[in-house]
């Protein structure tokens, strides 16, 4: 069965800050939470529509 779940390192918006902390434990599970919460709280702004979004431009995947 395929995982529906989105992949944290592809998503450029977040329904909710709580949202993006989840799937970057997912992605990273090695990681503390409260060092991803931190990371992201700085990393991440709201928009007006409530949705959460890279403060900066992410550089997109490099194809082989």
């Amino acid at each position: 069965m395929a995982n529906s779940e989105p992949n944290f390192r592809f998503l450029n918006e977040f329904e909710s800050l709580e949202q993006a902390v989840d799937l970057a434990m997912k992605a990273n599970p090695g990681r503390p939470r409260v060092h991803l919460e931190y990371t992201l709280t700085n990393s991440l702004m709201q928009r007006e529509d409530g949705k959460w979004v890279w403060k900066r431009q992410r550089l997109e995947p490099t194809t082989p």
